[in-house]
């Protein structure tokens, strides 16, 4: 299991593999450098499954935020 902290907002997924542990760490490391909104959005919808479809349609705002 990952946890992240976004926002102050505490965030977990059940990693089903190391590499895709290693792809979930790969782009929190991004956005640590670069936390633009869109890197945030990216680790949110690796998170969430309806923020991802939101994502791929071209949303640009979190459908659990706004």
């Amino acid at each position: 299991m990952v946890k992240i902290s976004i926002g102050g907002k505490l965030h977990q997924k059940n990693c089903g593999s190391p590499k895709e542990a290693d792809e979930l760490f790969k782009l929190c490391l991004k956005a640590k450098e670069d936390p633009t909104e869109e890197n945030l959005l990216t680790i949110r919808g690796y998170l969430n499954e309806k923020t991802r479809i939101a994502i791929e349609a071209g949303l640009k705002n979190d459908p659990e935020t706004g």
